[in-house]
């Protein structure tokens, strides 16, 4: 159980918390992204695997607006 801790000095604890600051500021923001997809995905997977909506073939604008008016009729 014997282990040597270093001691950092304020200086060093500032300098590592620069650097990994943003990266950790980064990755709590992807994760929320994940999540965010992840509940998107939850949602829309069942509808569309059942056929309730369905994903236009094509980007011409009649098809897309088609697909929209399908799903606010339903």
């Amino acid at each position: 159980m014997a282990a040597a801790v270093p001691d950092a000095t304020a200086d060093e604890v500032a300098e590592w918390t620069a650097f990994a600051g943003p990266m950790i500021d980064r990755e709590a923001a992807l994760d929320r992204e994940r999540r965010t997809l992840t509940a998107i995905r939850n949602t829309l997977l069942p509808k569309l695997v059942s056929g309730e909506i369905r994903v236009p073939l094509s980007d011409h604008p009649e098809e897309q607006i088609g697909t929209a008016v399908e799903t606010l009729s339903a």
